[in-house]
């Protein structure tokens, strides 16, 4: 059986009895004068004996136990041979129920214990805080637990409140404590407030009210459906839903009537508020006529509002406007104002508004009883999108003097003045107007599937900007210019791309060094990067793309063919930059005649392995077209050649880049 052991080591010298079983067999074992017992003695034969035994390990003096072995020997083989077992036995769990607090009712004290024939007692329940429930707090109880004799509890209890498992903790004398908290049983509401149209001659009372989890009654004196003339006063009944109650100050509580504080009295349990409010008859003001000026594109918002009506007796704020400030006529406008009657005046509920000389509208007074209005002026000029325009700069053409696009017209000015676009770059600024009815909504504008950005006018109608063309191309992803060419039907980069990417990590510049040259450090003005093909399929700035073998092809058609091809492709001498001008053939130069201005110059390549050859030699140009998985097209131009020659290259391997307009 299991439990705490009774008697120890088997030699009897040795022995030491557990104080629970020598005070349970004191009467058999010995005879002391008075009242003493085993526990409560301190001497034997003058000696000082073990102090008096508190817990049931303890052990009482082994000589003096020993002075009785031969009776306990005769004891216990005499309660072996009945079946009385020599431990103590253990209790395992215990299965209690507690009175939960109720609302409005002082917690109950009574422990029941659950366990058929439980071998343990409990004391009462002490609670805390001790006061009546308010059922939006928490109660904690406390109760201790007591083994019966012979009984001792296990260390590990199992303590079972109410079908929940708790907490507890064993005591020094073999009691235990238990504490059960209890949470909050019903939801706090907070102060009431209450809103109900102020009384006027003849108004229906109201005898309802409700809130967020709660309603109430309204029971009016003197009598009666309407109020009289004079004072009316109503007492207010408010009943909190099924699981809520309100908190008070003792039993007095604040309701909010119409914005004004009133003081309520709070039932014993917290759920219902009672309070009167006296009220006097108003003279009612039925409907209010009103002018707001309507917002005018590009002019200030004007806050003032008028009223109509003759002997008004209530007064208007100014106007609020949102958005505020000057009036872009393309956005709604909404204005928001307030009306409030003066003296023993009121607003009716609903009141009836008329603005601008609109149809009424109805509105429900503020608890203070003034009313706010809103008016929403629609948009008075229709959006345009982003404009875009192109123009093709090419050298000598007419430059225009106009552009126009759906719902705009413009004029240009071109500087440096001049009817046809020169070499180099010209400069127009543009002036574009909206049609009547319609303003801009942004200053940017797309001019050749770039961005720019300009200045709007006071109204949004005019949007001006500036922008550098002709045989110039800005990259606006990093500002970088390119001179540009067009040759037939198409319009090229006069230059080696010699874009990095957002964070220079995209393509690489030529380096005699066999290393990869980072960043901005350009060795060779002009002669751009090297790219990858997989690099120069997605570096095309925005209106350009890389072009196809038969791009290629046809711009090859459009300087003469293959033949002296490639010394009109290729720069002249004065073109070149530095360190990277073609190299001699024999005893004469390796350039090109340039008659088209493509510029091309000996760029050379980074090879698979990422060596670096060619400068001065050859200029080679990718396109978009494979030629197998591993290799694409390119143009190629030679310095010890007038032609032009088509290859079909490694991938991995970087070459220059010519983008062709879109």
């Amino acid at each position: 059986m299991a439990g705490k052991k009774i008697l120890r080591n088997t030699a009897v010298n040795e022995r030491v009895y557990n104080k629970e079983y020598v005070d349970y067999l004191e009467s058999l074992i010995v005879k002391l004068s008075g009242n003493q017992t085993i526990s409560d003695i301190k001497t034997f034969g003058s000696s000082p004996i073990v102090p008096v035994p508190t817990e049931p390990e303890h052990a009482v003096n082994k000589e003096y136990a020993d002075s009785y072995i031969e009776d306990i020997e005769v004891i216990l083989a005499s309660l072996e041979k009945a079946g009385i077992p020599l431990v103590a036995p253990i209790i395992e769990s215990v299965n209690i129920s507690v009175n939960a607090p109720v609302n409005g009712t002082m917690p109950g004290t009574r422990i029941t214990i659950n366990d058929f024939k439980p071998k343990y007692t409990s004391n009462s329940a002490s609670w805390d805080p001790i006061e009546i429930v308010n059922g939006t707090k928490a109660y904690t109880a406390s109760f201790v637990l007591i083994p019966s004799r012979l009984y001792v509890f296990a260390d590990d209890l199992e303590v079972n409140v109410n079908g929940q498992l708790v907490s507890s903790e064993s005591n020094e004398d073999g009691s235990w404590s238990i504490t059960v908290r209890f949470t909050q049983t019903m939801t706090a509401l907070p102060q009431p407030s209450l809103t109900i149209s102020r009384p006027y001659l003849g108004g229906n009372r109201p005898t309802t009210v409700a809130g967020s989890n709660f309603s109430g009654t309204i029971e009016w004196s003197p009598p009666g459906q309407t109020f009289p003339e004079g004072v009316s006063t109503g007492t207010f009944t408010l009943n909190a839903n099924s699981g809520y109650r309100w908190n008070g100050n003792g039993n007095a509580v604040a309701v909010t009537l119409n914005g004004t504080n009133h003081n309520g009295v709070l039932n014993a349990d917290g759920t219902q508020i009672t309070f009167a409010y006296a009220t006097t008859t108003s003279d009612l003001l039925e409907s209010v006529s009103l002018s707001v000026v309507e917002p005018v594109n590009g002019q200030s918002l004007n806050n003032n509002v008028t009223i109509n009506d003759a002997n008004p007796n209530y007064s208007v704020s100014a106007a609020a406007w949102q958005p505020s400030g000057t009036v872009n006529g393309t956005n709604a406008h909404t204005a928001t104002f307030t009306i409030t009657p003066i003296g023993s005046f009121v607003f009716a509920n609903p009141i009836s508004i008329s603005l601008n000389g609109g149809a009424p509208t109805s509105a429900v007074p503020n608890p203070d009883g003034s009313v706010t209005i809103t008016k929403t002026f629609p948009a008075s000029l229709i959006a345009l999108p982003v404009p875009s325009i192109a123009i093709t700069p090419e050298r000598g053409a007419n430059r225009p003097a106009t552009v126009s696009g759906t719902n705009f017209s413009g004029t240009i000015s071109w500087s440096p003045a001049g009817a046809t676009f020169p070499e180099g770059v010209s400069t127009g600024t543009f002036t574009l107007t909206a049609s009547e009815g319609y303003r801009w909504n942004s200053d940017t504008v797309t001019l050749n599937g770039a961005n720019y950005e300009g200045r709007l006018n006071s109204t949004g109608t005019i949007l001006t900007f500036a922008a550098g063309l002709d045989s110039v191309f800005i990259d606006p992803r990093d500002n970088k210019m390119y001179r540009t060419v067009k040759i037939g039907n198409q319009t090229w980069l006069a230059e080696n791309l010699n874009y990095s990417g957002n964070n220079n990590n995209v393509g690489v510049y030529y380096n005699d060094t066999g290393t990869t040259v980072p960043g901005n450090n350009e060795p060779f003005p002009k002669a751009g990067r090297l790219y990858t093909h997989a690099e120069a399929l997605t570096i095309a700035p925005p209106g350009w793309h890389l072009p196809t073998d038969a791009e290629w092809e046809e711009l090859i058609t459009s300087i003469g063919g293959i033949t002296g091809g490639g010394a009109k492709l290729k720069s002249r001498n004065s073109e070149q930059p530095p360190n990277a001008a073609w190299n001699a053939n024999g005893g004469n130069l390796g350039d090109g005649t340039d008659d088209f201005k493509f510029a091309g110059l000996p760029t050379g390549s980074r090879s698979t392995n990422s060596l670096f050859s060619g400068v001065g030699t050859f200029g080679r140009w990718w396109s978009s077209t494979d030629d197998n998985s591993n290799s694409a097209f390119a143009r190629v131009v030679n310095y010890n050649s007038a032609d032009v020659s088509r290859s079909s290259t490694n991938k991995v391997a970087s070459y220059s880049v010519r983008c062709v307009m879109n």
